[in-house]
């Protein structure tokens, strides 16, 4: 049997379920997040190695720094990682900081998630080329 690698499309709609699971409905304004539109802000290797790089990404994150956290971005698909994902609303949106394991039966878990202002969705709107849009 031949494995193939997924389309864009079809790792987009992973990612997309991923978030749905943890998220159901967004903190900022209270609705499903079908409208909304999601990007990655920042990911980084999570391992013992790391642990000090990993606290200054949470300090960013909880001081709302998002143009100098939005500079990290390594993964690695054999290493468990955090990922913190922006989530556009009109309301402006949240950051979600989120555990992404390696291990394939072990599920995503959502570590904290900050509510954003317009103006920060404004800002992260251009850190980010790549958005992608919830469909119901």
């Amino acid at each position: 049997m031949k494995l193939t690698k997924p389309t864009r499309e079809q790792v987009n709609a992973a990612v997309q379920a991923q978030l749905h699971g943890l998220l159901p409905t967004c903190p900022a304004c209270g609705r499903t997040l079908a409208g909304h539109r999601w990007a990655i802000l920042a990911s980084d290797i999570a391992e013992p190695s790391t642990k000090e790089r990993l606290k200054t990404l949470f300090g960013l994150f909880k001081a709302h720094e998002w143009a100098e956290l939005s500079k990290t971005k390594q993964f690695d698909p054999a290493k468990n990682a955090l990922e913190f994902f922006a989530l556009l609303c009109n309301s402006g949106g949240v950051v979600s900081a989120v555990r992404n394991p390696f291990e394939l039966l072990e599920p995503h878990e959502l570590l904290a998630v900050e509510t954003i202002n317009s103006m920060e969705s404004t800002e992260i709107e251009r850190l980010v080329d790549d958005w992608q849009e919830f469909h119901a």
